[in-house]
């Protein structure tokens, strides 16, 4: 199957005008379409932003292919980085981009020696609805590069070159920000009007439709960081979050009672634990098991310190401003963070309201009513910090609790630990025996009064990325209303 014209166009051209291989070089755009960090371009019916401050921006025409153009703007991030926008012309109204003919148009216009593999493809809500993303590696003997890029219907194509492996969080900003000026279908851009664009600076005839510049959306006046819980980033790929939180805990006070009778009990665990790297019995409980929804897009779920009721034979205390977590799982989609959910104790609500408004500044705050298992109703209240990547909610009773079938598969997995340990005793005995004896009975009181921690009305800190957040639940793995 060929490529379409439109298609290949776009394509085609970003990789030869990466590798050198055009004479014209980009010119500065216009100061008229640079506001704030923006660039908002009234002739091509868009804005977008700068993920970082102090970028460049240039633009060209780029060589007509069967009849059609196309304009590319530059954003040079930094001397390595660059995000291109292409701004295509496609004449059909019902043309979509394809995945196989967008890789045909990467393929078509790679320099000798290149080849395209490892293509992945899917439907994404970035940077429009009904949009494309796509991710090939392009190689050549040994050298590899990674290309990343999104379609919009008709008109609109992003893409970078990395050698990351990951797609870079600062290109998925850029593509989140982009914005239509006027919510029409994706304007058409002829080659004579390109022209006149780019060779006068100035507006189309005004036969062309404009948008003023008071109904272009108003852009924020600096570029905003994602959120981030102790040094884990929003964005950030799943090996930077291992590498960051590698460490070996040990056996705490009641591990070593049992290691006394039971001498083949392992003295350390190695953290974090992940859903696809560790064996499922050995997993902490919180990430055991994914929904189905999350089998289904590929979500990681990671933890970087045990939860309650994980393994109480080692002892492992995760704070968030200086209060003890129940549970911090990481959630990660595409390889990347996407999601941080904590669950804290009830009683430390104010200290942690008080910590976080330090911090982050003053939240918008809505009321809330919950109700238990016995129909009583409470009121409480929800925090909420946004900025333009990313969000972070502290809901004072909207703790995750464990559902019944966990619960059963503690308590029983709380049996099979004294039987083990009481059968570990057998022969070695009294002193042995009775160390079991108090193990099991111990074990069995840590149980009951995680168990009533676990089921109150806890706090919950929710953290997310905006971009990745919405391409999860594109994928089916979210559920906003639940989660937010």
């Amino acid at each position: 199957m060929k490529a379409s014209p439109g298609v290949v166009l776009a394509m085609l051209a970003i990789p030869c005008w990466l590798f050198g291989q055009t004479a014209e070089a980009p010119s500065e755009v216009p100061a008229k379409w640079l506001h704030d960090g923006h660039l908002t371009v009234p002739e091509f019916n868009f804005s977008v932003a700068s993920p970082v401050p102090d970028a460049h921006w240039s633009y060209m025409a780029l060589p007509a292919f069967e009849g059609r153009k196309a304009t590319v703007f530059v954003l040079d991030a930094s001397a390595q980085v660059k995000c291109l926008l292409v701004v295509a012309d496609m004449s059909s109204v019902t043309e979509r981009f394809d995945a196989k003919e967008i890789i045909d148009g990467i393929h078509e216009g790679l320099p000798e020696g290149w080849q395209v593999t490892d293509v992945d493809s899917g439907p994404s809500v970035l940077p429009l609805k009904g949009s494309t993303r796509f991710r090939a590696a392009l190689r050549k003997a040994e050298a590899i590069m990674y290309e990343y890029g999104y379609a919009a219907p008709r008109t609109y194509i992003f893409t970078i070159f990395s050698a990351d492996a990951i797609e870079p969080p600062l290109f998925t900003s850029f593509v989140q920000s982009f914005t239509l000026l006027s919510p029409i279908v994706n304007p058409t851009v002829t080659p004579t009007k390109t022209e006149a664009a780019l060779q006068a600076q100035t507006p189309p005839p005004k036969s062309t439709p404009r948008v003023e510049a008071s109904s272009a959306p108003q852009p924020s006046p600096s570029v905003s960081q994602p959120f981030g819980l102790k040094g884990d980033v929003l964005g950030e790929t799943i090996e930077e979050f291992r590498a960051r939180n590698e460490r070996v805990i040990t056996l705490g006070t009641l591990g070593q009672e049992r290691a006394k009778v039971d001498p083949d009990l392992p003295r350390t665990k190695k953290l974090p634990q992940c859903t696809n790297s560790i064996a499922v019995g050995n997993l902490s409980w919180d990430v055991r098991e994914l929904t189905d929804e999350e089998k289904r897009a590929g979500v990681i779920r990671c933890i970087a310190a045990l939860s309650l009721d994980d393994d109480p034979d080692f002892e492992d205390n995760p704070t968030i401003a200086n209060v003890r977590a129940y549970r911090t799982v990481y959630y990660f989609f595409h390889q990347r963070l996407y999601m941080i959910k904590s669950t804290l104790p009830a009683s430390e609500y104010p200290v942690l309201r008080s910590a976080f408004i330090d911090k982050y500044g003053t939240p918008s705050v809505s009321a809330a009513e919950y109700q238990n298992s016995f129909g009583a109703k409470f009121s409480g209240e929800k925090l909420l910090w946004e900025n333009s990547v990313s969000g972070m909610s502290l809901g004072q009773r909207d703790g995750d609790r464990d559902d019944p079938l966990t619960e059963q598969l503690k308590d029983t997995d709380v049996r099979i630990r004294s039987i083990k340990v009481n059968t570990a005793a057998i022969g070695k005995g009294y002193e042995a025996t009775e160390t079991a004896t108090v193990y099991g009975r111990v074990l069995q009181e840590v149980r009951e009064g995680n168990k009533g921690s676990l089921n109150s009305s806890n706090v919950l800190v929710t953290i997310w990325h905006n971009a990745l957040r919405k391409e999860c639940e594109a994928a089916g793995a979210v559920d906003r209303k639940k989660d937010m």
